[in-house]
């Protein structure tokens, strides 16, 4: 009986202590929950692993198939964030780590068909960050426009 008792409150204690990493994460942290942006647009928003924002989901609607392409930038040059595209039945189609040092990281996948797609940013490792990102379809541009910096004007 003693051990019975014994297991069950260590039970109870370990599922007390599970933590939740999206518990603040602010209605963005699943699929379902994913916030939509609009195509060419740059969109920022952040992450903060430690604190309970570990993933942000987004949304993008695509009128035709093509390429899409995702580029993302951290504000914190230690962050590691990782930006994958998932198609409307949430198929994984690509994914890409931008590692702590680097700077805009960017993703190209072919999209067979139209209609919504899905993006994730999750936050690996290292300091909480802001971060832009923007979806375009076909191949973007590799940097920003002449005389402007790496970061859009907001």
């Amino acid at each position: 009986m003693k051990a019975l008792a014994i297991a069950l409150l260590s039970t109870v204690l370990f599922l007390g202590c599970k933590s939740d990493p999206e518990k603040d994460s602010g209605g963005d942290a699943y699929r379902n929950e994913a916030q939509p942006v609009a195509l060419d647009e740059w969109t920022t928003d952040d992450i903060a692993r430690k604190t309970g924002d570990t993933t942000d989901w987004k949304a993008v609607d695509l009128a035709d198939a093509g390429q899409l392409t995702v580029q993302l930038a951290a504000d914190e040059a230690d962050a590691e964030v990782a930006v994958a595209v998932f198609s409307r039945y949430g198929e994984p189609l690509g994914e890409v780590t931008r590692k702590k040092g680097e700077g805009r990281t960017k993703l190209t996948v072919p999209i067979a068909r139209s209609g919504r797609h899905f993006l994730r940013i999750r936050q690996l490792s290292g300091p909480a960050t802001a971060y832009t990102l923007r979806a375009s379809l076909g191949v973007a541009d590799d940097g920003p426009a002449p005389g402007r910096s790496d970061r859009p004007d907001f």
